[in-house]
């Protein structure tokens, strides 16, 4: 419980069968540390004579005050038996590369070059920071530039254990388009000379994308980063925001836009936003163009993820691109999403599918399409290695948003 004033919570031992004296005051505890945290608590409990049961009873003193109960369990024994800490589950952990240890990863010992700590500014080509957008920040890149064909880098993640089921995700990047790659292989410590190899990644452009594998395996394990210089290519790749989730992968593509951007990443400099149009005062002018509810919610708290097109926004900043993150289409597929478009020039939206092959227009959807949000869905092709990318072109003079919500990509034909 959290609050300036405390209540109180009760546990009663009820005996079943009886009219005498039937209810027991067996715990009582208040909370006037004014700390919001979980306190461990245990009670002895005996009764050979009736069954019985418990309830539990709480009163707060003011409106702002909750109260949480969790993890309940019985267990044989008295209480003086038990540990004294509980058991502690994996939590999400995330690196951003930011602190001069890079999170306790370390280069490869059989490296025939290693990789580099940096920031953007380090050279006119690379891209700025993907966890702060700025070229201040920092990431990992791999310089492929005068190093002969063959020649490789690894970095290996610190040691995860507990973790039997793990879904990592990182954004990456490379500067030769679809040649330089990012090999992703697991390392057990129990045969840490064979390494299993479970992902390839090259990014179709020249800017951050993002990946996610699902891993499984028992004990001790880590991941290594790999690329490999191929002929004459050169270059750059990157890696920043490495995250290990312990459960298994959500489906790519999707995202409503309540949390994060779920791998979804701006297109070189292209100001998309994740959020509300109307928590900032700077955007006003926007305000009645903007979507009065997420479509996720259908409330005014929910978020979804827009561009602000403003009529004083340079010519070089009204073209806008997001891109999904590297994913698989194995069957006949549909792209679909939700679009809030609206406004008296609203400019032009394009869907187009990016393949190793090239790039395909699927859709484009021009104008004002009124004050609510409309379903788009469209059917995508099969390939091993699939990218989304949505394109707004906005117009000049004129202030308009347009928005996105609920993403998702399912295998079968499209229903509309």
């Amino acid at each position: 419980s959290n609050s300036d004033i405390s209540g109180t919570v009760k546990i009663l031992l009820e005996k079943i069968g009886t009219t005498d004296n039937p209810f027991a005051l067996i715990f009582e505890l208040g909370n006037d540390t004014q700390v919001k945290d979980w306190t461990r608590n245990l009670i002895d409990l005996s009764s050979n004579e009736y069954s019985f049961r418990l309830s539990i009873d709480v009163k707060k003193q003011t409106s702002d005050q909750f109260f949480g109960i969790d993890d309940i369990s019985y267990v044989l024994g008295d209480c003086a038996s038990q540990p004294t800490t509980t058991y502690i589950p994996p939590t999400t952990t995330v690196c951003e590369f930011e602190s001069p240890d890079i999170c306790g990863f370390s280069q490869g010992v059989t490296n025939d070059f290693d990789w580099t700590h940096g920031t953007g500014q380090d050279a006119h080509i690379l891209p700025p920071d993907h966890s702060t957008g700025n070229a201040t920040g920092h990431y990992v890149y791999a310089n492929m530039s005068g190093h002969t064909e063959g020649e490789m880098t690894s970095l290996f993640s610190p040691l995860i254990w507990d973790v039997p089921q793990a879904c990592v995700a990182f954004s990456y990047f490379s500067t030769r388009n679809l040649t330089n790659q990012v090999e992703v292989w697991l390392v057990s410590e129990r045969n840490p000379q064979h390494p299993t190899s479970i992902g390839n990644f090259s990014a179709p452009i020249s800017t951050w994308v993002g990946a996610r594998i699902n891993v499984e395996i028992a004990g001790r394990w880590q991941i290594e980063l790999r690329t490999q210089v191929q002929k004459n290519t050169g270059g750059f790749v990157g890696i920043d925001d490495l995250i290990v989730i312990p459960d298994a992968c959500v489906d790519t593509v999707a995202c409503d836009f309540e949390d994060d951007w779920c791998l979804w990443n701006n297109v070189d400099e292209s100001t998309w936003q994740r959020g509300r149009v109307t928590d900032d005062p700077s955007q006003s002018a926007g305000w009645a163009y903007a979507p009065p509810f997420d479509h996720t919610t259908n409330t005014p708290y929910g978020h979804y993820l827009y561009f602000f097109d403003s009529d004083d926004l340079p010519e070089d900043k009204r073209t806008v691109s997001i891109i999904s993150e590297t994913h698989s289409v194995n069957r006949d597929s549909c792209f679909s999403f939700w679009l809030h478009m609206f406004g008296d020039k609203v400019g032009k939206l394009m869907v187009d599918e990016i393949l190793r092959e090239g790039t395909e227009r699927l859709k484009e959807v021009a104008g004002s399409q009124g004050y609510r949000w409309h379903h788009i869905q469209v059917a995508v092709s099969t390939a091993p290695d699939h990218w989304l990318q949505l394109t707004v072109e906005g117009v000049p003079g004129r202030t308009n948003v347009i928005a996105f919500d609920d993403m998702d990509i399912f295998e079968g034909p499209c229903k509309e």
